[in-house]
């Protein structure tokens, strides 16, 4: 009988013990994932371009992008790590009804951004057109903790060098 009132006791201790919420610890500041949405968008283009050979351009087609927050230093600093998936499809296309081979623009990427919730991240993006020796078409994305947008593009015969400003 003993033996079954100390068992007893020690079990009502354990349950007592284990019900017992413990308080929330602080954050040390430490990144921490966070469950965002991720946005799915399709952007249709219809930009106008000059191209340096052969006068103006139809840039038509889309860019379809996925962008996701990975994880967020929002206490401590206010930086989040933004991924940016861009997949774009889309043909130069000549005003003047010049007769050539299809002039495609493929490609896609896959960047990681750091960037706080206040700017804007200007990611530049070299295409080579398919069809054309030499020939690029360069698009700026602007990429904030909420979405991604096309503001400028241009045809470049030479591969530009990498840019990426924070405004």
């Amino acid at each position: 009988m003993k033996y079954l009132v100390s068992l007893l006791v020690a079990t009502l201790f354990l349950l007592i013990l284990g019900c017992i919420e413990l308080p929330p610890t602080e954050s040390s500041g430490v990144s921490q994932k966070i469950s965002c949405p991720i946005t799915k968008e399709v952007i249709n283009l219809y930009f106008s371009v000059n191209d340096p050979v052969g006068g103006s351009f139809q840039v038509i087609g889309e860019v379809c992008y996925m962008h996701e927050i990975v994880e967020t230093q929002e206490k401590s600093t206010g930086i989040y790590l933004v991924r940016v998936q861009i997949e774009i499809n889309a043909e130069l296309c000549g005003k003047y009804g010049m007769v050539h081979l299809p002039w495609e623009i493929i490609g896609s990427s896959d960047d990681y951004i750091y960037i706080s919730k206040e700017c804007v991240y200007i990611l530049q993006k070299a295409y080579p057109i398919c069809n054309r020796d030499e020939c690029f078409l360069v698009v700026q994305y602007l990429v904030t903790t909420e979405s991604l947008g096309i503001p400028n593009m241009w045809i470049d015969d030479a591969p530009p060098k990498i840019v990426t400003d924070k405004i």
